[in-house]
């Protein structure tokens, strides 16, 4: 078996109510790729959100995850969503790694 992976899958702002851009289909299919590659490899997945109640990830996207323990969300209220993101990396002890 190949040795897996150890990196954490970052989506960020994948929100068609908010950013039309959520909505390309050629990064729609990206993404997807990326996710399925994610799971496979037994790596966490982070959904980022800009204010995720009011604008949720495109459920073509999250549905992917559905059953799967190692999705994540966060919401970032600023542009900068980094500090969210590491916070919750390393209170999750995920990879710091970023997926290829």
């Amino acid at each position: 078996m190949a040795k897996k992976d150890k990196h954490t899958l970052i989506i960020v702002d994948m929100q068609p109510t908010a950013f039309s851009s959520a909505g390309n289909s050629k990064t729609l299919t990206g993404c997807k790729r990326a996710i399925k590659k994610a799971i496979r490899n037994k790596n966490p997945v982070i959904f980022v959100e800009w204010d995720g109640k009011a604008h949720p990830t495109t459920s073509e996207l999250t549905n992917l995850t559905d059953g799967y323990n190692r999705t994540f969300f966060v919401n970032k209220y600023e542009q900068d969503g980094s500090k969210v993101i590491v916070e919750l990396m390393k209170r999750k002890k995920l990879p710091k790694k970023p997926s290829k």
